[in-house]
């Protein structure tokens, strides 16, 4: 039997509210290659900026690209 390859890669969302104040703030750490990947993090304001930066890893991750970046923003950092 062939073996099968497989790609593997993670994404962490912590989301809080400070306060009770404000709108949800998330910090999302993410690797698009659990072997030999660069791992980056990125913290937005409010859930439908954390809704858009999972979206976009996931279509990435399925392509093979690099790791996306927040919505309008070029401040993504290795961890």
């Amino acid at each position: 039997m062939a073996g099968v390859s497989e790609r593997a890669g993670v994404l962490v969302v912590r989301a809080w509210v400070e306060a009770g104040e404000g709108p949800l703030r998330a910090r999302i750490t993410a690797r698009l290659d659990l072997v030999g990947g660069e791992e980056t993090s990125v913290v937005v304001g409010g859930w439908e900026a954390a809704a858009e930066v999972v979206r976009r890893w996931l279509e990435e991750f399925e392509r093979g690209d690099s790791i996306p970046r927040a919505p309008g923003d070029g401040s993504v950092t290795p961890a």
